[in-house]
This record gives C-alpha cells, structure tokens and sequence, in this order.
C-alpha cells in the first residue's frame, strides 16, 4: 500500500513539532550551521580578494623598478644585451668606488 500524506498528517507533524522543542531546536541548529558557512565562505572571499589585489599591486611595484633599473642602466651607459647579474655587479662596483672616494 502507498503511503500519502493527508493534510490531517501535515497538521499532526506541526502539532508533534509544536509539542517536542528538540525538533525545532534541530532546525534551528541547521540554519544556524547554514549561515555560519556562509559567513565562512563570504570571509574566504573577501580575503581571497586581498590578496590578488595584494598580488596585483605587487607585479605593478616589479614592472616599475624593472622600468627604473632599465632607465638606470640606459643612463649609465649599460648595454640592454649584459646580462642580469654582469649589469648588476657593474653597478655594485660603481657603488663601491663612489663609497670609497667619500
């Protein structure tokens, strides 16, 4: 035989819910639970938001001091085609002998 639920058995299920507390503390927990992960997820996106824009203005910061370095070396008389590390050890003997004339 089917089961149907009769409206006599909607209205029962409310008065039982009515009359056990424990049942409506349980569906309290579970929207209570709910919104909490929700607060969750809406923290994890706002802080996951921070830090690409924290990435983002990072890479800005590297793309101008690469700019900069490069104007530096230009005016320095370096040639674009030294490598990284010969155009920075030039550079950091230039430092040290205008340390050393001071």
């Amino acid at each position: 035989m089917e089961a149907k639920s009769s409206p006599n058995q909607a209205k029962g299920d409310s008065n039982q819910a009515q009359a056990n507390p424990e049942l409506k503390d349980i569906g309290d927990v579970g929207h209570l639970v709910q919104t909490f992960l929700q607060q969750v997820q809406d923290k994890f996106q706002m802080m996951s938001d921070q830090i690409l824009n924290r990435i983002d203005e990072m890479a800005h910061r590297i793309d101008d001091l690469e700019q900069n370095l490069t104007e530096l070396m230009q005016q320095a008389g370096v040639s674009d085609e030294a490598s990284g590390s010969n155009a920075l050890s030039r550079s950091s003997n230039a430092s040290d002998s205008v340390e050393g004339k001071q």
